[in-house]
């Protein structure tokens, strides 16, 4: 007799697809599957902490959006020789910053209608982008406070000129990531 998991997943790693009675694949996305093949070390990567001490963005318990995103762009600069982070000004400013960039990170901290997942924005069909932010938003489910991904495509052409998301491109890949939210104890104290 077969005894029935509570939970079954399917998760492909690297070419194989594999069946588990664990979390593993739940509350993630199926990514799409070009070629995107490049060695990272010689990409020009540019990392937007989205917001700026002038503009802290969400706040709760002393913590805002600024610092937060600003400390996880400071840990990836850390371990990334050919990651630069935009200086924080207006959107005019920052695109003129990301210029002929290879890859574009833009970090946000969610409200509390974020929930404890992680929201992916890329150019709606630009497959690069949308594939950048499947697999990274993917890869964020595996921390402790993440339990699930969303990937959304927006049209960066048609958002208000102050609106955060249009650093978005279609002419470099790009993602915005909503990670968590402010609220979140495990997302403040990390």
């Amino acid at each position: 007799r077969l005894s029935t998991p509570a939970i079954i997943s399917f998760a492909k790693v690297g070419s194989q697809i594999i069946l588990s009675s664990q979390r593993q694949a739940l509350g993630r996305n199926a990514c799409p599957t070009i070629n995107t093949k490049a060695n990272l070390a010689d990409l020009d990567i540019v990392i937007d902490p989205g917001q700026s001490s002038s503009n802290p963005g969400a706040q709760y318990l002393g913590q805002s959006e600024y610092k937060i995103t600003r400390h996880i762009a400071d840990a990836l600069r850390s371990i990334c020789s050919n990651c630069r982070i935009l200086n924080q000004g207006t959107i005019a400013e920052r695109l003129a910053q990301i210029g002929d960039a290879d890859l574009l990170l833009s970090l946000h901290v969610g409200d509390q209608n974020n929930g404890e997942g992680v929201l992916a924005k890329f150019p709606i069909d630009d497959m690069p982008s949308k594939k950048l932010g499947c697999l990274l938003s993917n890869a964020m489910v595996r921390l402790d406070f993440l339990s699930q991904a969303r990937n959304v495509g927006i049209n960066p052409s048609t958002l208000e000129e102050n609106d955060a998301q249009r650093v978005l491109s279609t002419h470099i890949p790009s993602a915005q990531f909503v990670i968590g939210s402010i609220e979140n104890p495990s997302l403040v104290l990390s």
